[in-house]
């Protein structure tokens, strides 16, 4: 993504900051797509027609949700086999005791939008 796309920013009534973070037609369906927006590391997943954006690091092991999979609606980390609920980033399985942060995304156009601290 280019650089100048990244420092677009649009905002909704909440107040949230939604940055563009990838191309919609990037996030394939069965693929966990790993973004950045500023330092914040998130998965991108669609799910039956949603885009959805979770933490991309996974609280047990550190290593990117999106080397891993998806196993119906959670992201199995391929470290050590922890999942994650793609809605909530409740753990479903261990070794991880922390849920991953979640944040709002939605598509603009052919646009990727996330919302982050």
């Amino acid at each position: 993504m280019a650089a100048a796309a990244v420092a677009e920013v649009a905002s909704d009534v909440s107040g949230l900051a939604y940055v563009p973070v990838a191309f919609a037609e990037d996030v394939v369906p069965g693929r966990i797509k790993h973004v950045q927006a500023g330092n914040v590391e998130i998965a991108l997943v669609s799910l039956n027609g949603a885009i959805l954006a979770i933490g991309d690091i996974c609280s047990h092991a550190h290593c990117n949700l999106s080397g891993g999979y998806l196993e119906g609606d959670a992201a199995v980390c391929p470290c050590h086999g922890a999942a994650f609920d793609l809605r909530s980033g409740a753990v479903l399985e261990p070794p991880a005791r922390h849920k991953l942060p979640v944040y709002p995304a939605r598509v603009e156009g052919d646009r990727v939008f996330a919302a982050v601290p």
